[in-house]
């Protein structure tokens, strides 16, 4: 069901239609999930229009797993969308113009057969107001998605790995 994908625009397509279609079952007219959705939807729009400058860093892991960072920012230099991804997981993480964390979204893939999906929706002060997974396989063996919750995603592109 869930391929692994390269590139960010994938992450993004794939993370934005779970983000705004998979909560329309749970929650469809609650209006917290709603404005984090146009929140997501103005980042792309964002994005798509050329208005976010994006840089790349790719940092030496521990145990020889190297990580891919990539942070878009506006012209005021305000971070709106970080990403990083590892040889099993991928997170996206989706901030308004005020800095806040209102989406993280999260695939892992351990190539094994095991596959998840996360998704948390954060209100404009960084409350959680939802949260949900999908999972193929045994669920045992993932990390706890909200251990990498990215509240200053400047600090954690620039952050060495500690082993």
């Amino acid at each position: 069901m869930l391929k692994q994908f390269t590139g960010a625009l994938a992450l993004t397509l794939t993370l934005g239609v779970l983000a705004l279609g998979s909560v329309q079952a749970q929650d469809a007219s609650n209006p917290r999930i709603n404005a984090v959705r146009v929140v997501y939807s103005e980042v792309n729009a964002l994005r798509d229009a050329g208005k976010l400058n994006m840089v790349k860093k790719d940092v030496a892991g521990c145990k020889g797993v190297n990580e891919s960072r990539q942070m878009w920012s506006d012209a005021a230099g305000n971070v709106r969308r970080y990403q990083t991804k590892d040889g099993v997981y991928t997170f996206e993480y989706t901030y308004d113009n005020t800095g806040v964390l209102r989406y993280l979204g999260g695939l892992g893939n351990n190539g094994q057969g095991q596959k998840i999906t996360w998704r948390y929706y954060f209100n404009e002060k960084g409350g959680q107001v939802w949260y949900d997974y999908q999972s193929q396989g045994s669920r045992s063996s993932w990390i706890d998605a909200k251990t990498r919750l990215v509240k200053n995603p400047k600090d954690a592109f620039e952050k060495t790995p500690t082993c």
